[in-house]
């Protein structure tokens, strides 16, 4: 049975989100969006796991938008927005402009709905407890 999010340490909260991401980029690409949102709900619940914790984590999810996997740096802009606007638009507007389809629809529309305030944040999915930023 696997471990509960809230038992398991930053790192591997971080590592099964960073898996997660780069299977639903798979899924997306392929054009299996039921197993692609599968993974989305589960990237959601390790989110609001990591963004409960507070500013502890926020370094290493910021982290994640150096990474050389685009799902896995997009994944981390829209979290980032939660606590560090600037850098999150930053790799979300750079996706939207070197990616094309899926991905760069993907980035640009969450940044127009972001600017709009009309994003839905981490706490409507389901994110509860959330320590403030």
């Amino acid at each position: 049975m696997p471990k509960k999010h809230a038992l398991c340490s930053d790192d591997e909260l971080l590592q099964m989100l960073e898996a997660r991401a780069k299977i639903r980029g798979q899924e997306l690409e392929e054009g299996s969006p039921k197993r692609a949102n599968a993974q989305f709900k589960i990237m959601v619940k390790l989110s609001c796991e990591l963004l409960r914790r507070g500013h502890s984590t926020h370094q290493r999810i910021l982290a994640l938008l150096r990474s050389h996997h685009p799902y896995v740096r997009q994944w981390g802009a829209f979290l980032a927005l939660e606590f560090e606007a600037s850098k999150g638009e930053e790799v979300l507007e750079e996706i939207a402009q070197n990616y094309s389809r899926g991905l760069g629809f993907t980035a640009k529309f969450t940044l127009q709905q972001w600017r709009k305030g009309e994003l839905r944040p981490l706490s409507q999915w389901g994110c509860k407890d959330l320590k403030p930023s």
